[in-house]
């Protein structure tokens, strides 16, 4: 994804440095003069002399890196650079060798699932480049005026990435930096249906907050809290397995649930599948049997859905 080797091209015609340099090829960055080719060879090669003799120099001293001071060596390269390449000459440069840039394809790497595109890199890189320099040049430190001046930066940092991708495309972005929702998403996959995902992350993150409030219930023995976190692991084994479209063991089967059901429900704005079963005391697996031709990955508000009656065998 528009890293060094991104682009292809003829690398005859490069110029060779004493020192090993940086490819310039490709479409854009191919074309240049050979005069241009060289003399960004060897601002490369200053920024590298810089860097090194920064590092040397805070080694000797027995002092840390400063990250704001690599921040301010890396934008004296920049000026340079584009004192010699066009705005988009320059661009194709940082999307392929800048840190900024290397920082976002480390961090999409991380978003398994997510696959960013060419473009939406692009994209995203033209939309957090300037903050993220802004970022790096704020001084390591806990006092506030620090602190709220990144959150700041980092807030207009997240939005600015929505905007890029767009509504769908960034919720896909946000929630896959939760590693339980990427696991939602690996389970969803290995079963053959990508698209229940998102219920299966809303079942397991209601399984965690029950198993949360088994084990600080003071009522409940180690006996009891064993038997209810046993209890809690079922239902859930269940509810993915009805959400993913397989069938339960006939072992494992609930019973069905009341008909007709006890209750219509009306989805409003910010329910969810977890969050009404949570409220109204019913398992998951219960409301998903009770609603077989509904698809609780694409409810909106206004839509309806059966609540069955709560099952009264424990209290909260």
């Amino acid at each position: 994804m528009l890293g060094g080797s991104w682009e292809s091209g003829d690398l005859v015609s490069l110029p060779r440095p004493s020192r090993p340099g940086i490819v310039l090829d490709g479409p854009v960055l191919g074309a240049l003069p050979n005069d241009m080719k060289q003399a960004i060879q060897e601002i490369n090669a200053r920024a590298q002399d810089r860097l090194a003799a920064y590092s040397d120099e805070q080694r000797r001293a027995g002092r840390p890196i400063d990250p704001a001071e690599l921040a301010r060596l890396r934008q004296q390269t920049r000026a340079e650079l584009a004192a010699v390449l066009s705005p988009q000459q320059l661009e194709e440069f940082l999307l392929r060798y800048s840190q900024e840039a290397n920082n976002l394809r480390s961090d999409l790497g991380q978003l398994r699932y997510f696959n960013a595109s060419p473009e939406e890199f692009r994209e995203i890189f033209r939309a957090t480049d300037t903050l993220d320099q802004q970022i790096s040049l704020i001084p390591q430190g806990a006092d506030p005026g620090t602190v709220a001046q990144r959150k700041a930066l980092e807030d207009q940092r997240e939005n600015s990435i929505k905007i890029a991708l767009g509504p769908k495309r960034y919720e896909d972005y946000r929630l896959l930096h939760d590693a339980g929702y990427r696991e939602a998403v690996a389970s969803a996959q290995e079963a053959g249906t990508p698209e229940v995902a998102h219920t299966l992350f809303e079942i397991n993150q209601a399984t965690a907050s029950e198993r949360d409030r088994i084990r600080a219930d003071t009522n409940l023995t180690a006996q009891q809290k064993s038997v209810e976190l046993k209890r809690a692991e079922l239902e859930q084994l269940k509810a993915n397995t009805v959400v993913a479209g397989q069938e339960l063991p006939p072992d494992s089967q609930p019973p069905p649930p009341p008909a007709p059901p006890q209750k219509v429900y009306t989805i409003g704005s910010g329910d969810s599948l977890a969050s009404v079963a949570l409220f109204y005391g019913v398992p998951i697996t219960d409301i998903l049997l009770a609603n077989p031709n509904v698809d609780f990955n694409k409810l909106k508000p206004g839509d309806s859905i059966y609540l069955p009656k709560p099952t009264p065998t424990r209290s909260r």
